[in-house]
């Protein structure tokens, strides 16, 4: 039996915002970067939980941990997540086109911010 999977990642770097104007290089750069970071979280995440499950049709929750009450654009953090999705499909081995994604939940955590992506799995 699968279970939810909840993956922790450090903000996104800004320079992946679809609203950024950034050198190419630099965006790829931070895009290989946090796609790394995130197979990286996944395998951990999956250490911890004890297994793997069928994530290729998963439901999917991002809810970002500000530092401040600020409030991103849901849209625009979903896009901003794309490279850590990518980086979450490497390491379970599935393509994420599958992927249903629910709206952004956004809260405020001045002493650790973060975003965690909760993948809810496939049930039959």
């Amino acid at each position: 039996m699968s279970v939810m999977l909840v993956i922790t990642l450090p903000l996104p770097p800004k320079e992946l915002s679809p609203n950024t104007r950034v050198h190419w290089g630099r965006k790829a750069r931070a895009t290989k970067k946090y796609r790394l970071v995130a197979t990286v979280a996944t395998d951990l995440a999956l250490r911890e939980q004890g297994g793997g499950g069928d994530y290729g049709r998963a439901k999917v929750q991002v809810v970002l941990y500000n530092r401040t009450a600020h409030r991103r654009d849901g849209d625009n953090l979903i896009a901003t997540m794309k490279s850590a999705f990518d980086g979450i499909a490497d390491a379970l081995e599935v393509d994420d086109k599958e992927w249903s994604h629910k709206y952004p939940i956004q809260k405020t955590d001045k002493d650790d911010p973060r975003v965690e992506v909760h993948l809810d799995p496939k049930t039959k």
